[in-house]
């Protein structure tokens, strides 16, 4: 069996043109050719920077392209057939753009940026109003993007008329997922109760544009350190979680429920879809999770949400946590948990040898010892495995990553190997 053929997912009759649309070679080249004699664009070479796949029921991409110095991101949302008359219907009646064009043969409507079909009001990113640029004394001249979530979220630089980052801006799509009051909640728990724990500043808010300031962070990403600054790092990173952790706990916080009965069965039935020779071991692996789910109740903490190695920078000894979007009340368990399947789910794809993987969860494991005591061992162990199933093999699909699905029998059986023990 080719690499190919392994990761390949089985054909979805909802999506037939699927595995071309989430190719920005393949689909550069397309537009290329059909539109490139009367634009002069040519997108030939592009990267594919995220996927949101659910089989049967939708499918958006974004995919990034370098036309001379100018870099174009395009965004792509896929209806299934019975749904495409009255999606491309609406998409011309509401939203009449020339950033936004339909493709009939693929069912799909494509936006690109600084157009977005739920988040409004992207263009002031790119030509930063009065009203807002006085914000930052007037400073704020153009950005630069860090992070696009289409349909919910744009994280930019804002520079100055030298190119200075002098803060972040997030604009998000719903009002309900600006974190604005999660940062005031947070920031005002670490001032009370004398935490050491660091996240960045909010410097204002606009509730117009749904839009918050960060300050500026200094720190490398604990993701682009060599591998013996990584320990270090990695250690710096436990403690901040536990920090984050010990806090006392806000109200209004969701609840975590990534790790749900709901959820894991969800996850179950996605990866069985399209990948139905694995569909045996994968409904095993939902029956073991949820029966052993009710065992492991531990104390309720505040978690990250989204424990991952770019989600902190290292400066001088010291670490931040950024990125807050998922700050969310539930086991602590659920954050410790989540980082150790992602390293585990690295060692299965190559990228860490196990003497690495080890190295890297001691020094997380350490650090957070150093602060607050672990959760059971029973509990870890329950969460890393619910999490390398329900996040990391569920997202290979939802996400649509090679390397996860080529080695998705791996994940799977080291899932039931943990879960055995």
């Amino acid at each position: 069996m080719t690499n190919t053929a392994k990761a390949a997912l089985i054909a979805d009759p909802a999506f037939p043109h699927r595995d071309f649309l989430v190719c920005p070679e393949k689909l550069g080249k397309r537009f290329s050719s059909r539109f490139g004699n009367s634009t002069g664009v040519r997108l030939e070479q592009g990267e594919c920077l995220r996927v949101k796949y659910r089989p049967g029921v939708s499918l958006r991409f974004l995919h990034q392209y370098q036309i001379g110095e100018r870099t174009v991101y395009l965004v792509g949302r896929t209806y299934p057939q019975r749904l495409w008359k009255t999606a491309g219907q609406l998409s011309t009646i509401q939203s009449p753009s020339p950033s936004q064009f339909i493709d009939d043969e693929l069912n799909t409507i494509f936006y690109s940026y600084p157009h977005d079909r739920k988040i409004a009001n992207l263009d002031i990113l790119e030509s930063p109003p009065k009203t807002l640029a006085k914000q930052l004394d007037g400073r704020w001249c153009k950005s630069q993007i860090i992070a696009y979530a289409p349909e919910k979220c744009v994280t930019v630089q804002c520079l100055n008329e030298t190119d200075k980052a002098i803060a972040y801006a997030k604009l998000y799509a719903k009002i309900e997922e600006c974190p604005f009051a999660i940062f005031n909640l947070l920031t005002q728990k670490i001032k009370t109760s004398g935490s050491p724990l660091r996240i960045p500043k909010v410097l204002d808010y606009s509730p117009l544009y749904q839009l918050i300031f960060l300050e500026t962070v200094r720190g490398q990403r604990l993701a682009d350190l060599t591998a013996c600054e990584q320990l270090t790092g990695f250690a710096l990173f436990g403690e901040a979680i536990a920090r984050l952790h010990a806090l006392p706990q806000p109200e209004g916080l969701r609840v975590f429920g990534r790790l749900s009965e709901k959820k894991i069965n969800h996850t179950a039935h996605i990866i069985s879809q399209v990948r139905p020779e694995v569909s045996e071991p994968v409904n095993r692996i939902a029956r073991c999770l949820v029966k052993q789910s009710g065992k492991f109740k531990e104390m309720i903490s505040v978690l990250h949400g989204d424990v991952h190695p770019k989600n902190g920078l290292m400066d001088d000894g010291k670490l931040t946590l950024i990125d807050l979007d998922q700050v969310s009340l539930g086991d602590a368990s659920n954050d410790i948990g989540s980082f150790l399947a992602l390293l585990r789910y690295r060692k299965i794809i190559g990228l860490l040898s196990e003497s690495q993987e080890k190295s890297l969860a001691n020094a997380f494991v350490d650090g957070y010892q150093s602060v607050k005591k672990l959760p059971s061992h029973q509990a870890l162990n329950w969460h890393t495995a619910a999490a390398l199933f329900a996040e990391r093999a569920q997202r290979a699909i939802c996400r649509y990553r090679s390397e996860g699905l080529f080695h998705l029998e791996k994940i799977l059986a080291e899932t039931e190997a943990m879960l055995r023990n």
